[in-house]
């Protein structure tokens, strides 16, 4: 099905979960915080997929509830 409809399967590999686990403690040892380039409410979702998709952004999209 995916050969006869031209579809395209991406994936990626992101380690184990002891990598991420590893990961994880070591961005909190760090004190690290992600960079957040805009924060949308839910209800502009739409929005911030769009923004985001441009490839624009510096840094997270963030879709708030």
């Amino acid at each position: 099905y995916v050969l006869q409809k031209g579809l395209r399967v991406t994936g990626i590999n992101i380690g184990s979960r002891a990598m991420f686990e590893s990961m994880n403690r070591a961005i909190a040892a760090a004190r690290l915080k992600p960079v957040v380039d805009k924060t949308f409410p839910l209800a502009d979702a739409i929005t911030a997929y769009k923004d985001f998709a441009t490839g624009r952004h510096f840094g997270k999209v963030v879709v708030t509830i």
